[in-house]
């Protein structure tokens, strides 16, 4: 799947359809960004905002498929801890829908096994900095880069 070049597309795009996150530019950069969810809670992105300010407005959006479960979370640069409402099973995979405060509608985490996982238990999901896509109040994307350091800054558990 292509990415998408504004925020317009990216609200389309993809079954299930992208997550998204209200947040502002903590540290701008042109390989990594520092963003900050209004929760308070910050994330390591992929994404180059020379061009932005700290306090700038941005959407981060993460596809479902591109989040990493709830074994892997520590794993990943990023997590965000939310509670499961809903799990769609569909054979061999399943959208677990989480609750958190920082999202504009349902998070939606695409997992091969949910048979463990019942709703209103907590889930973590792990978010690589890679796979972020990041928008700015205009709704023009940012180019994504790759990140030239692993950073591990999941502490979930």
């Amino acid at each position: 799947m292509g990415l998408p070049n504004c925020l317009f597309v990216a609200s389309f795009i993809g079954s299930p359809k992208m997550n998204f996150f209200r947040a502002t530019i903590v540290e701008p950069g042109q390989k990594e960004t520092r963003i900050k969810l209004e929760c308070g809670t910050e994330l390591l992105v992929c994404n180059n905002t020379r061009n932005g300010r700290p306090g700038d407005k941005v959407t981060l959006c993460i596809r479902p498929q591109a989040v990493l479960n709830h074994e892997e979370a520590d794993g990943a640069e990023n997590c965000i801890t939310g509670n499961i409402e809903t799990i769609e099973r569909l054979g061999n995979e399943s959208f677990i829908y989480l609750n958190h405060p920082d999202i504009h509608e349902a998070f939606i985490a695409r997992v091969e096994d949910s048979l463990r996982r019942q709703p209103g238990a907590e889930f973590h999901v792990g978010i690589p900095a890679e796979n972020c896509h990041l928008f700015d109040a205009n709704g023009v994307a940012f180019s994504r880069t790759k990140s030239p350091i692993r950073h591990n800054l999941c502490n979930c558990r």
